[in-house]
């Protein structure tokens, strides 16, 4: 969702010609967007049926979109109070520098995770494939010596 806000604040700040409500308008709506995603992820993880073990890799993946909402919603209402002050606008950078290192930590931890998925798939599949490797082992074997019996 991070790069989808970062698209949206992209988006906003190509408008033509914008006056500067339409501006501070623009981003407090995202802002507001992102902070309902954010609470709607934290009831979710919250209301889960099952325990829930990594809270530090929740939060941290939770934080950085709070850090961004907040530095927007701080810009929002900066460029509606001033109207139209360019000297918040370098907050801007902030804000999608920081969602998109969020991202990025998301995307780590889905690579990681389905490389950890993929190696435990790669033994389990190997200690059965031993077992059953060597069942037909011995039967090759035992198969192939039958065979010379009858030939001698």
């Amino acid at each position: 969702m991070n790069l989808v806000f970062v698209l949206v604040i992209s988006l906003i700040m190509l408008i033509p010609d914008p006056d500067p409500t339409s501006i501070a308008e623009g981003l407090a709506i995202v802002a507001a967007f992102a902070l309902y995603r954010v609470v709607q992820n934290v009831s979710s993880v919250v209301r889960a049926r099952e325990p829930f073990h990594n809270w530090r890799a929740t939060l941290r993946h939770i934080g950085w979109t709070v850090i961004a909402d907040a530095v927007l919603a701080f810009t929002a209402w900066r460029i509606w109070d001033s109207h139209g002050g360019a000297a918040v606008l370098g907050n801007l950078i902030v804000v999608v520098f920081v969602l998109l290192i969020g991202a990025a930590d998301i995307a780590w931890e889905m690579l990681t995770e389905v490389s950890r998925e993929r190696d435990r798939a790669q033994a389990v599949g190997a200690s059965a494939g031993d077992s059953v490797g060597a069942s037909a082992g011995v039967a090759a074997r035992s198969s192939g010596a039958e065979g010379l019996r009858k030939r001698n």
